[in-house]
């Protein structure tokens, strides 16, 4: 009877694929909460403003603020679903 060598390179290669599947999930979280906090900001009434270059505000226009919210709902179903 022959002994059988352990497939090293087959448990690495599924070390690596849990690896890279733990960091993608990861990653994905990170999406998500960023999604959600987008759409928090976004939730609101009110004037909503940006930083110019030199530290100044800059209003948004309401199709601005749509379409930062509908970007944000986009970030979540991209991120949570």
């Amino acid at each position: 009877m022959e002994a059988l060598e352990p497939a090293a390179p087959d448990l690495q290669q599924r070390a690596q694929e849990r690896q890279k599947a733990a960091a993608a999930e990861r990653e994905r979280q990170r999406g998500c909460e960023q999604a959600r906090r987008q759409s928090a900001q976004f939730q609101g009434t009110g004037l909503y403003y940006s930083s110019g270059p030199e530290g100044q505000r800059q209003y948004l226009s309401p199709e601005q603020i749509d379409r930062k919210r509908a970007e944000a709902q986009a970030g979540i179903r991209e991120h949570c679903d």
